[in-house]
């Protein structure tokens, strides 16, 4: 079936309603359903409907791009199909349709095991594949499939964890739809002259998964998983990805919203691996709100109408998340009017590196790169209101962490920096950037600069002349003693040796407890090339910004003391 594509088919939903009429009721019941009482279904749609998109406005930003990467691998934007099985239900053509639509909107495809044509027919019509997978108790069959895939061109593994029995569908059995017609079948089942069945098996276990991962060199990404405990074993037995997913509300009824559900299991995984989001997208907005709390990039499952009309259903989607990114910071996402820790939606960048080691040229970046505002410790000054906080969090008392960034979607150099064990872990699926530089230079640059001016350094003119008339001045210098001269340094910045130890330990502590994958380490000279690749980004044309030498330093100080005495 192809939907000849009017003006009346302007978003998703309009496709979900051709749909309804041109197909066979008994067929549209079958994509359409979920199990039971479908109240999950329901549920993955509303969870976005409670969310909220906070705009900022002139933020001065380059025009927002939907290009990035999952696992490496380069999309046109955000958004993945799905695993659907039984696409000949729905098109002649099945999933060869799916598949050229996917290459025309240059997404990967999710292929489905119990597809309709075979994988090796999906593959030749040039879309980006992952294979989804329900490893069989027949490891032999199992691994049969997993050869095929690999020799297709798959580029990864996603494997169905939350079917441990068939999903009780009432749809399905009201209109007494419970096998395919005669002429359709599912292709990769195939062989020795029969098709086999699906097993589905409570039996399949954590082992099955550590035998995958010694049969293949695919990454593996597990589809379905709801708890964070499941999540954080996961990652121990060495996965590369998880989709958060409820199978659409097609297995469990009542098990919530995934969407609900990403917080928990962000703040569990802490980074370690890329989280994508499955179930209830019908917008681009709902992509922007997915991506605003942490998920790398959206499943869409639902079935196209097939050939040109599902192309057309991408371009719609593809559209509808442009529009919704051209506010520069969808990261300020809320649920119900609150953001809390842990959300993953407040920070996306956390700078760890320590002051005078590029971080105003770090925040410049990352703001041309549209990852701001970023907060960098000069910021301390506009929000006075916030520094009881931040004294809070050097005394060791619990802070909420999104109320101190409010407003930033990143962050680079003291006092965050000092913070960076607690803000990594709040912000689990936040990239981190350890910018550094030579030991003995950072100590002399440090000297010349912040801790004349903030610290207990030799008597200067230009010091004193600027605590005695920039406003609020005095109060910064105060609170950057506290939390950095005897906090961070314990009162002993004055002796090199301990200094500079104290430096080369803090970067060695972020080395060692950042997984590689979520960490860069770069050098203010790096340019461009390493941040935006880290980033998934575009490198711009022009030349990374340099800015804040101790002449430029103190020519900013010279400057607020100007405008301070108009």
């Amino acid at each position: 079936m192809t939907v000849e594509v009017g003006p009346g088919l302007v978003n998703v939903r309009d496709f979900e309603a051709a749909a309804r009429l041109r197909l066979d009721p008994v067929y549209y019941d079958y994509f359409a359903s979920g199990a039971q009482d479908e109240i999950t279904v329901a549920a993955n749609e509303s969870a976005f409907g409670r969310r909220t998109l906070i705009p900022r406005v002139l933020r001065g930003c380059e025009p927002p791009r939907l290009e990035t990467s999952v696992l490496g691998q380069p999309a046109s934007m955000p958004v993945l199909i799905a695993p659907t099985a039984f696409h000949r239900l729905a098109c002649a053509e099945g999933e060869v349709a799916t598949g050229r639509a996917a290459a025309d909107a240059d997404i990967t495809m999710i292929a489905a095991m119990l597809s309709n044509v075979t994988i090796e027919e999906i593959a030749a019509t040039g879309a980006k594949l992952w294979f989804q997978l329900y490893i069989q108790p027949d490891l032999a069959f199992t691994e049969s499939l997993v050869r095929r895939a690999e020799a297709a061109g798959c580029r990864a593994l996603v494997v169905t964890v939350d079917s441990p029995a068939l999903g009780r569908n009432e749809r399905g059995d009201r209109n007494d739809f419970h096998d395919l017609p005669p002429d359709i079948s599912c292709a990769n089942m195939g062989g020795a002259g029969r098709v086999r069945q699906v097993v589905l098996t409570p039996e399949i276990s954590w082992w099955h998964l550590d035998w995958l991962r010694e049969t293949t060199a695919l990454p593996i990404l597990l589809k379905g998983v709801l708890h964070p405990a499941d999540a954080r074993i996961a990652v121990d037995r060495g996965v590369d990805g998880l989709i958060v997913s409820n199978h659409g509300g097609r297995q469990l009824d009542t098990v919530p919203a995934t969407l609900d559900r990403f917080p928990a299991i962000a703040e569990a995984v802490a980074g370690q691996v890329p989280l994508l989001l499955d179930g209830g997208v019908r917008r681009g907005t709902d992509i922007a709100k997915a991506l605003a709390m942490g998920a790398q990039a959206r499943t869409a499952g639902a079935v196209g109408p097939g050939g040109r009309g599902a192309g057309r259903c991408g371009a719609r989607a593809r559209a509808a998340a442009h529009r919704a990114r051209q506010c520069p910071d969808p990261a300020r996402c809320r649920h119900a009017g609150r953001a809390g820790p842990g959300s993953g939606g407040a920070v996306n960048v956390i700078g760890v590196g320590v002051g005078r080691t590029g971080t105003l040229s770090l925040k410049a970046a990352l703001e041309r790169l549209g990852f701001g505002p970023c907060f960098h410790g000069r910021h301390v000054l506009d929000h006075p209101d916030r520094l009881p906080l931040w004294r809070a969090a050097a005394a060791g008392e619990p802070v909420d962490w999104a109320a101190v960034f409010a407003g930033y979607g990143s962050t680079v150099d003291w006092p965050g920096a000092a913070f960076w064990r607690e803000l990594t872990a709040v912000f689990p699926t936040a990239k981190v950037i350890l910018t550094v530089r030579d030991a003995q230079s950072w100590y002399d640059s440090v000297s010349r600069t912040i801790y004349r001016m903030f610290g207990d350094g030799p008597a200067d003119d230009r010091v004193a002349e600027a605590r005695r008339t920039v406003p609020g001045l005095d109060t910064f210098t105060a609170f950057h003693r506290q939390m950095i001269w005897d906090g961070f340094f314990g009162g002993r910045f004055a002796h090199r040796a301990h200094a500079i130890r104290v430096y080369e330990e803090h970067n060695a502590a972020v080395r060692d407890a950042i997984p590689p994958h979520r960490l860069l380490t770069i050098a203010p000279d790096a340019g461009w090339e390493p941040l935006c690749s880290f980033l998934g980004v575009a490198v711009p044309a022009e030349p990374y910004p340099h800015l804040n030498d101790p002449e430029q330093f103190w020519a900013r100080v010279r400057a607020r003391v100007s405008e301070s005495r108009r």
